[in-house]
């Protein structure tokens, strides 16, 4: 039995600079104001 995957949507952006947009979820219940409070938070050793 084959399982159908669903596609992404296409980017609602446009490439810039070569780099594709990419598309970032926040887990549920943070306190974070600003996607960049997340990725600091989560990428700063």
């Amino acid at each position: 039995m084959r399982h159908r995957r669903t596609r992404t949507p296409p980017a609602p952006l446009p490439q810039r600079h070569g780099v594709d947009p990419a598309r970032v979820r926040l887990p549920d219940g943070g306190a974070w104001a600003t996607v960049r409070e997340y990725l600091v938070e989560r990428l700063s050793g």
